[in-house]
């Protein structure tokens, strides 16, 4: 994890409803890879955050139609939205903080 936001604006290439895509978005610098490897492997990412050493990294994805916490498993109920900032300005997902 790292310890300061870091993100960048930049072009990815995200699976998504059975095809790959182009598109510009801010991840964080650490996770960019990661996504990366979820979506070669035809994995639907929704969203993510390594939780700047704070909170546990979280990615989310759509899996059989419902949107999935990777590393928990913990199902997410919300379509968007998946993250709440706290009072520091850093994300976190309410049901794996709480998990």
């Amino acid at each position: 994890m790292c310890d300061k936001r870091n993100s960048t604006y930049r072009k990815y290439s995200l699976y998504s409803n059975g095809k790959f895509k182009n598109k510009y978005l801010r991840l964080d610098l650490c996770m960019a890879d990661l996504i990366s490897k979820l979506n070669n492997q035809k994995k639907e990412t929704l969203a993510c955050c390594c939780g700047h050493e704070k909170y546990e990294k979280t990615v989310v994805c759509r899996v059989h139609g419902k949107n999935i916490e990777f590393f928990s498993g913990i199902e997410i109920p919300r379509q968007k939205r998946f993250y709440i900032r706290d009072r520091q300005g850093i994300y976190y997902i309410p049901e794996v903080r709480d998990y």
